[in-house]
């Protein structure tokens, strides 16, 4: 056996705790310059409108997680429930028991139809460092051909007349 093989074996048995940074890399936070990543860069959300649904993905950073149970969209166009795969299940100091997201959420909004070009999606998410750090829920407003922003009024989809809302399962 490789001498390295002996002494990642013993260091792994003799520091559990090496052995949880190596063997789990989606929980080691990615810190930027010691800090913390701002939330757009730590919770990358992207809308594509594709074959009769709108699909929402989100590239989660190494050590940051988003909460199941603050996830909320808005849709102002006849659609059915939103498709929302298991989480991991957690204990949060705060929460109690939660249903969290590591590395990638995909969720799949069925449309009833083909979407106007003035169709908007509202999305809501939270999420937190592993090391600590919880951002405040974010809010987004998407149209047909991206991200609302810049237009003059705010993208805080609250702010603007109230969409269909849609009740996530377990709330």
């Amino acid at each position: 056996m490789p001498k390295q093989v002996v002494w990642l074996s013993i260091l792994l048995l003799a520091f559990p705790a090496a052995g949880d940074l190596l063997l789990a890399p989606a929980r080691t936070p990615v810190l930027l310059g010691g800090k913390f990543l701002p939330v757009a860069e730590a919770f990358r959300p992207a809308v594509v409108w594709d074959e009769g649904a709108a699909v929402i993905r989100w590239e989660i950073a190494p050590g940051y997680y988003l909460y199941r149970h603050q996830l909320a969209f808005t849709l102002d166009m006849p659609h059915g429930a939103p498709v929302i795969p298991p989480g991991q299940a957690e204990h949060d100091d705060y929460f109690g028991d939660v249903e969290v997201y590591f590395n990638e959420l995909i969720v799949r909004i069925p449309l009833e139809r083909t979407p106007p070009r003035s169709a908007r999606l509202g999305v809501r998410y939270q999420g937190c460092a592993v090391a600590g750090l919880c951002y405040p829920p974010q809010t987004l407003l998407y149209g047909l051909v991206g991200r609302i922003v810049d237009d003059g009024e705010p993208s805080d989809i609250s702010a603007k007349n109230p969409l269909e809302s849609t009740e996530l399962p377990g709330k």
